[in-house]
């Protein structure tokens, strides 16, 4: 069909048992240098496409289901994602494209789900950790490639219950620091946990951590600050507290607060460079923030106020 503007017009609806997009899409081509860039502007058709599948895969990547809708006009295409999953992890946006530039909205979700199988989807093995997870986001950009993550905006919240890390080069770089715990132990059997989450905010190519806790019957941390998204930029404060009798542990510092009849003892340590295997080097007590302190009362479900002892004169 064709309106008296020129331009055709789609209407369809495809349903499918899957997409494979690699048999779907032209392979890819190089252009020759004299060759000049395709303007995508103005579409060259109109219309409505409903696309509902069992499954869209390319290459490593399948998202299972999928339910959309694409709009198509001149001088604007919107993809509605109404449903998707990829990893465990539900994802339905809305994608607007125009002339000027792009935006995308993306509402993630999880539900106590079991987070092994989606953690080594999302990360390819690099981190194995088990147990339940809940997980909502709202993330928003606008912009144009490839500045879309650098301008991504948004909030975040993820926690993981009752599981056991076992390869976690973040974790196990802060354990490693004044051997406070066997970190080819963790890597062999598993270090238990009972709850881990992180809270905090998209901005400028960073998510700033408003507040990182793990809860374990041998340890707890605190943490805040960023990290980088797009380079090897990151840098958090963590907060060590350790429940266990490790008062000879170097740089260690007492910390006030009843926990077994006895008191937590906590190591400030910085975190720093690629979060997937950042530098961690020990502090000194004056890094020790009141947010800190009361992020590990909390996670340690101690009673009252955390205080740092004044050192003695």
């Amino acid at each position: 069909m064709q309106r008296s503007d020129g331009y055709p017009i789609i209407e369809a609806r495809l349903e499918s048992p899957g997409v494979d997009l690699l048999r779907v899409l032209p392979p890819p081509r190089t252009r020759t240098p004299d060759e000049k860039k395709l303007e995508p502007w103005p579409l060259p058709v109109r219309g409505r496409i409903e696309v509902r599948a069992a499954f869209v895969e390319h290459k490593q990547y399948r998202v299972e289901p999928f339910d959309g809708i694409l709009l198509l006009e001149p001088q604007r295409a919107r993809l509605e994602v109404k449903e998707a999953r990829m990893c465990g992890v539900s994802f339905p946006l809305e994608l607007e494209a125009t002339p000027e530039d792009a935006t995308l909205d993306i509402h993630l979700a999880m539900k106590d789900q079991p987070f092994e199988k989606s953690l080594h989807c999302l990360t390819g093995g690099t981190v194995q950790i088990t147990g339940n997870a809940d997980l909502r986001a709202e993330l928003h950009t606008r912009g144009h490639r490839p500045h879309l993550l650098r301008d991504l905006t948004g909030t975040a919240h993820a926690e993981l219950r009752q599981g056991q890390v076992k390869k976690f080069a973040l974790l196990g770089n802060i354990l490693s620091v004044r051997n406070i715990a066997s970190v080819k132990r963790m890597n062999e059997e598993g270090f238990r946990y009972r709850k881990m989450h992180v809270r905090g905010r998209f901005q400028d190519g960073e998510f700033l951590v408003d507040e990182g806790a793990f809860d374990s019957d041998a340890l707890n941390l605190a943490a805040t600050g960023r990290v980088d998204l797009l380079g090897a930029s990151s840098r958090l404060t963590v907060l060590v507290g350790l429940l266990t009798t490790v008062d000879r542990v170097a740089g260690a510092i007492p910390i006030v607060g009843d926990i077994f009849g006895g008191s937590l003892t906590a190591l400030p340590v910085s975190v720093s460079g690629d979060i997937r295997d950042p530098l961690v080097v020990p502090l000194g007590p004056g890094a020790v923030s009141q947010r800190l302190l009361d992020i590990l009362g909390n996670t340690a479900r101690l009673p009252g106020k955390l205080l740092v002892p004044a050192p003695a004169k």
